[in-house]
């Protein structure tokens, strides 16, 4: 499972990590403060992007899919307070 954010306590983009493709569950959990985490993916280009439906303003998970490729989370809108946010993307297993 990686870890995306580790009590993130600003505006930012986490530390990247290598999604080996196909369906996932992005999980956050903290302190918000008004803020939003969001899943990105990086395109061909080498930017990144929001991951449609996976912004979350208050603890909870979010189903993806994606190919191959690196992810990060993203905090928006104001800065996380207290112990800050988590974030976690894992693998779903598909019976």
């Amino acid at each position: 499972m990686p870890q995306l954010l580790t009590g993130a306590t600003a505006q930012a983009a986490g530390s990247s990590a290598t999604w080996g493709g196909g369906d996932g569950v992005f999980e956050v959990s903290g302190s918000f403060n008004g803020s939003t985490v969001t899943l990105q993916a990086k395109a061909q280009d080498g930017n990144y992007y929001d991951v449609s439906g996976t912004g979350l303003s208050a603890g909870g998970t979010k189903p993806f899919s994606l190919p191959p490729g690196s992810i990060r989370a993203n905090v928006t809108v104001a800065a996380p307070n207290g112990g800050g946010v988590f974030a976690a993307a894992w693998r779903k297993r598909n019976p």
